[in-house]
């Protein structure tokens, strides 16, 4: 057995105090009050709002990290888990578990993560602050029934979305507790680590250490250590993936969810993608249909069925090797896929912490009531982010193909190895290409961040807002800079605007379009009374604040076009005679303006033509010179300014 840590004095007498986790829960507890009230009451924007930063931007990206590093310690203090205890404790019934629930929680689990993982692309849940104090409250609405019913953690145990996702990361961490077998096998104490004594409750996730060989369901909230008697239990370091080397009772539907998750990371991935607008396209002309419900749900589909139907192909090919059936060969080398999965989770969202880690600062400072702050969210420069990201899947890679080979070498003879382990080293090289492949493509959104350190060009953002783990306008702070670079994201097309890149070019701003002329009119203004524009009738030099917008170009008569830069979701704006064609779902008349999300429903609304190019120069050209603001402009626009 590897060097035991709790032979560190200090560290055994902190673990097995009061203190620990209640020091960590509660710091945790406090924080997550916090967050609900900024989801809530905070900010409508995300973008502003110190909630969403913490949860998408720090939070959610650091959890597989947490997970590799010390297994499930994030379930020990997790908010959710202190709750089910403390109403356990006063108004428990402490009913056993159900029979279906220990039969097909695994399956409820995996069905909640891909559920709300859908969802919020679909309803925008990340993007939006309510959304996601609204998916907090639920859960914490399951949590209080589930504490209030059942024993121990049942929800954390069968029921909790993360569940499957951290069990299977937790299988890779490099911290392991496991009891002493020659130790526990005269322990006269009836199993107090699994039922409880005196020092404290039994295991709250229903393990009893004698038998545990693995990280997937244990919390690491040392109640065992507790309440061993005998000094059996031991912490150790292991190498990361080693657990997964040979599983004693490989799960069918663990091995599912680990390969359904390297689909989603696809999807994830795809959607952040410049070309996922025209796949978007493309799937609309196929099924007849621009709803963004049947179209993102059939991709969805498609993205996680052609990952099980690739692995189920090699399974099938192995199985001609190794003699083993189907379904033993899919699951046991199901788990193989977990080093990669996490390998692909991780570099997806290193962007979004990397690149915007300091929207957890700006974000603070505007809810303590400092101004907001102008420089770059991000904490490090694209090319260095792209090659880390490179670097986590080159990792994945090996440890992934180090698993098929050590699951092989462990059951079969070397010929059946050699074709055991060609079979899924190719599936595994496929989807690392798939991968790479997809990092490497340009993203939809690429922008330039003000800051003097010179931090720019940041990796792209979704044009989506519903990536669940992306930077986009789901994520409060735009990582690196304003929207201003994205070509698609400028403007809407001429079905919303009434030029059709036809104006007289001497003078492409004087038409005064009707509000007939506009599919959705959502007025701010008009020409004769540009102060109907602002909170403020004078509210001071360009640019100027406008609610959650700033406005880049100041509207008057005779002005039909104004350019806003959108601060909730840093899309570039079109402004026809005081029609916004932006919106985040503001009642008619209040000031509209479309969000990203309608770009995803209507991607040709987002294209500008060579015409509506040349109007928009000549505008520019005749409205500014070196005497006044430079308005921060689109890649495209630059090449011609």
């Amino acid at each position: 057995m590897n060097a035991n840590l709790l032979q560190n004095r200090t560290l055994r007498a902190f673990l097995i105090s009061g203190l620990y986790p209640a020091v960590f829960q509660a710091i945790t507890a406090a924080v997550f009050v916090l967050v609900i009230y900024q989801l809530l009451a905070g900010p409508e924007t995300a973008h502003d709002n110190f909630g969403t930063a913490l949860t998408w931007v720090l939070w959610w990206p650091l959890i597989p990290i947490i997970f590799v590093l010390v297994g499930r310690f994030w379930c020990a203090i997790c908010p959710f888990g202190t709750l089910s205890d403390l109403v356990q404790k006063f108004v428990g019934k402490q009913r056993p578990v159900p029979a279906f629930l220990k039969k097909y929680g695994i399956w409820i689990i995996d069905a909640l993560f891909i559920f709300i993982t859908w969802a919020d692309h679909i309803w925008g849940i990340v993007e939006n602050p309510l959304g996601s104090g609204v998916l907090l409250l639920a859960l914490t609405a399951g949590v209080v029934v589930s504490g209030a019913i059942f024993v121990r953690r049942t929800w954390c145990r069968y029921l909790c979305f993360l569940g499957g996702l951290s069990g299977n990361y937790a299988r890779s961490g490099m911290l392991a507790l496991r009891a002493n077998q020659d130790i526990c096998a005269i322990c006269k104490a009836r199993a107090a680590c699994y039922n409880g004594n005196e020092k404290g409750p039994g295991c709250p996730m229903f393990e009893f250490p004698r038998q545990l060989d693995s990280n997937a369901q244990c919390n690491l909230c040392a109640a065992c250590l507790k309440t061993c008697p005998n000094d059996a239990i031991a912490i150790t370091l292991q190498p990361p993936t080693k657990e997964l080397w040979f599983i004693r009772k490989p799960k069918f539907e663990e091995a599912f969810l680990a390969i359904v998750i390297m689909g989603i990371v696809f999807v994830q991935n795809v959607t952040m993608l410049e070309v996922w607008t025209s796949l978007l396209q493309a799937l609309q002309q196929l099924t007849g249909t621009d709803n963004y419900m049947v179209n993102f749900t059939l991709t969805f589909l498609f993205a996680m069925v052609i990952p099980l139907a690739l692995f189920g192909l090699a399974a099938w090919v192995a199985r001609r090797f190794n003699h083993d059936s189907f379904t033993n060969n899919f699951a046991k080398f199901g788990y193989a896929i977990i080093p990669l999965d996490i390998a692909g989770h991780m570099a997806h969202n290193l962007f979004h912490l990397l690149a915007e880690g300091k929207a957890v600062v700006f974000t603070a400072q505007l809810m303590l009531g400092q101004p907001a702050s102008t420089e770059s969210a991000a904490l490090l420069p694209t090319p260095t982010i792209q090659g880390l990201q490179y670097v986590l899947l080159g990792l994945g890679l090996i440890g992934s193909l180090y698993v098929v080979y050590a699951i092989g070498k462990h059951q079969y003879s070397l010929p059946k190895q050699l074709g055991t382990f060609t079979s899924y080293g190719v599936l595994i090289a496929v989807f690392l290409a798939i991968n790479v492949g997809l990092f490497a493509l340009p993203m939809s959104m690429r922008m330039h961040g003000s800051h003097s350190d010179g931090i720019g060009d940041s990796q792209a953002v979704s044009s989506h807002p519903h990536d669940s783990t992306q930077a986009n306008a789901d994520h409060p702070h735009d990582s690196t800079q304003t929207s201003a670079d994205h070509p698609h994201d400028s403007t809407p097309s001429n079905t919303d605007h009434p030029h059709d890149g036809t104006e007289p070019a001497d003078h492409p701003h004087n038409s005064t379009p009707s509000s007939a002329d506009h599919s959705h009119d959502n007025s701010v203004g008009t020409h004769s009374d540009p102060a109907q524009w602002y909170d403020d009738p004078d509210p001071g030099p360009w640019p100027r604040k406008v609610k959650n917008m700033d406005v880049l170009f100041p509207p008057g008569e005779g002005r039909d076009l104004v350019l806003w830069n959108c601060m909730s979701c840093h899309t570039f704006v079109r402004i026809i005679a005081g029609h916004s064609a932006h919106s985040h779902g503001s009642e008619p008349g209040k000031d509209e303006h479309w969000d990203t999300h309608r770009i995803r429903h209507e991607p040709r609304l987002w294209r500008l033509s060579k015409p509506e190019i040349d109007t928009l120069y000549a505008y520019l050209k005749a409205n500014f010179n070196d005497q006044k603001p430079q308005p921060q402009l689109p890649s495209w626009l630059k090449d011609v300014w």
